[in-house]
């Protein structure tokens, strides 16, 4: 009977060492507990997870950095084409994020705000605007910038 229970311990705490280890390496779970941190919710959830680079060194390379990204931007916006302004605006906006360059950030937010079509893009822009100080706050501890 004794070794049953002892069996039965030894698999509840593997279970929760698994979870504990399925939590850190989720960076889903990570942010989540981020965003928690200071009482973010669900908008400023939704805005991050949108807002993140994956593998910022990686993408910063493939997407040429802030200023290819703006002279993108801008030759799209002059040829109308909106979407792929906005596109390139965010992407250099998510960039300044990383690079935790708030007035850059401000900028690019501001631009992708001004040729978005969609009112969902729109809400996750002001919604970084208004927060920007703990979505700098976000960017540099889930990306291990320090705490």
């Amino acid at each position: 009977m004794q070794r049953a229970s002892d069996h039965e311990d030894t698999i509840k705490k593997r279970k929760k060492e698994e979870t504990e280890e399925m939590k850190a390496s989720d960076p889903a779970l990570s942010l989540r507990q981020l965003v928690s941190k200071e009482g973010g919710d669900e908008e400023m959830y939704y805005a991050m997870e949108r807002f993140l680079l994956l593998d910022p060194k990686r993408q910063i390379d493939l997407l040429g950095g802030i200023e290819a990204l703006c002279a993108e931007g801008d030759l799209a916006k002059a040829e109308g084409n909106l979407t792929k302004a906005r596109i390139s605006y965010e992407n250099a906006a998510k960039v300044a994020l990383y690079m935790q360059d708030k007035d850059a950030a401000v900028k690019f937010l501001m631009l992708a705000d001004e040729v978005s079509e969609k009112e969902e893009e729109r809400r996750i822009h002001n919604e970084l605007l208004k927060n920007m100080e703990e979505a700098l706050r976000i960017s540099k501890e889930y990306y291990g910038k320090g705490s």
